[in-house]
């Protein structure tokens, strides 16, 4: 699913689950074991060997059946469906052949839908219906692989490094201002000694190597010390003399504001 997202073409996704009871799961199970051995046995009556597809099949069958009787697995009804969304049709039929491409690599089908647009709409709808009728018996460990929805890695290509992915272990690079968010506003959540000051820090000092003028409410001062030693403004208001007018046109070179040692500014009370 990962893979899907990193495409990065417009669409829309529904995966609707329905879990499959316990007594029907087992039951289920048995009969796709029997028929494997069928087909086993019939290939030995007529001097073939199986294929190794169906062999592997068969152990999948009776691993998951014992996992399934202990609990440790459960069976769902699932579907995977998918509305891409373009202004031409040039430009369809490319992201159409780029999901196919993902699909195939990963060993996978993807069915177009030319005369059923409407059902393949509104199963991508918030309606909770899958009016396709389309299901494949999946276990918990592949449900499970179908989330997180992100994709591997949010590389931005441009911007400050902001950590490191602990799954895929990639770089996050992230910049807010690149146009392709609605807004620039940026979140730091974390529990209390999670080191969110430092991130945050940290975040401050590495736009500022890139340019990036910072200005810091510190109602606590504790970024006092960092503005200071990045050549910035330490100001106080209250204090006789000091204060800001954000009213004053800046009419300074453009190249001034790049400059690391005069863009970290913080105010402190």
């Amino acid at each position: 699913m990962q893979g899907l997202m990193a495409t990065g073409a417009p669409m829309d996704l529904a995966i609707p689950l329905g879990p499959i009871p316990a007594e029907q799961a087992s039951r289920t199970l048995e009969w796709q074991k029997v028929r494997f051995e069928s087909a086993r046995s019939m290939s030995f009556s007529r001097g073939r060997s199986p294929s190794p597809e169906a062999e592997i099949a068969l152990e999948d069958i009776d691993r998951l059946r014992d996992e399934v009787h202990r609990g440790r697995e459960r069976l769902f009804h699932s579907s995977l469906s998918v509305t891409l969304r373009s202004d031409s049709g040039k430009m369809l039929d490319e992201m159409t052949r780029r999901i196919s491409g993902h699909f195939a690599a990963a060993l996978g089908k993807i069915d177009a839908l030319p005369f059923r647009q409407r059902e393949g709409l509104l199963a991508t709808m918030p309606l909770a219906v899958n009016p396709l009728a389309t299901w494949r018996t999946l276990d918990t460990s592949s449900v499970a692989r179908l989330f997180p929805f992100s994709p591997p890695d949010m590389d931005t290509r441009r911007g400050t490094l902001q950590g490191i992915d602990l799954r895929s272990r990639s770089p996050i690079v992230y910049d807010p201002w690149d146009g392709t968010h609605l807004n620039a506003n940026t979140a730091v959540l974390a529990r209390s000694g999670a080191g969110k000051s430092f991130a945050t820090k940290v975040g401050i000092l590495r736009g500022v190597c890139r340019g990036v003028v910072a200005y810091v409410i510190d109602p606590e001062g504790e970024y006092a010390d960092m503005a200071r030693a990045c050549g910035g403004r330490v100001i106080s208001p209250g204090i006789p003399g000091e204060g800001l007018n954000p009213f004053v046109i800046d009419q300074r070179d453009p190249e001034e504001h790049c400059n690391a040692w005069e863009a970290c500014g913080a105010w402190s009370r």
